[in-house]
């Protein structure tokens, strides 16, 4: 199992901490980016020789991004209905996602707050994630996600 589906919710999710504004409510603000590539197809409809190529570009940027400090790249193919589960208790894809389908992956910010999912629906969705209700931090979050890993 990768090293960072064997960390507790705790170490790998501070989103999830019971800390920030209005946070005795149990909510948690998340907000979601979607961004395709003009360059190749859909993932929906790429060959897998396209589904590589935007999993390679996209890694590459988001290995040397400040604002996606890349703690784990996962690539959900791989993982087994467990892991796949796990991932979505998690609530860090959603059902669908983890298919078997190569060249779709997960990175994970080393903070957890952060996220980018790869060959899903669009070639990125970025999702930005803190504790309590924080719309304006979240959305201060996904540009700063976008501005990094977009405009590269």
């Amino acid at each position: 199992m990768s090293s960072f589906l064997d960390l507790s919710v705790d170490e790998t999710l501070p989103w999830l901490a019971a800390d920030g504004p209005a946070a005795d409510m149990v909510i948690s603000t998340q907000g979601r980016l979607a961004r395709n590539l003009s360059a190749h197809e859909f993932p929906h409809q790429a060959a897998v020789s396209v589904k590589q190529t935007v999993s390679e570009e996209l890694l590459a940027v988001m290995k040397n991004s400040s604002a996606l400090k890349q703690k784990w790249a996962l690539e959900l193919g791989s993982l087994s209905l467990d892991e796949q589960a796990l991932l979505r208790e998690r609530h860090l894809t959603g059902p669908g996602v983890s298919e078997t389908d190569d060249h779709r992956h997960l990175v994970v910010s080393s903070s957890g707050a952060a996220t980018a999912l790869i060959n899903a629906e669009d070639h990125l969705r970025l999702y930005a994630r803190q504790s309590g209700f924080q719309p304006q931090e979240v959305l201060a979050d996904l540009l700063k996600l976008e501005e990094v890993n977009c405009h590269n």
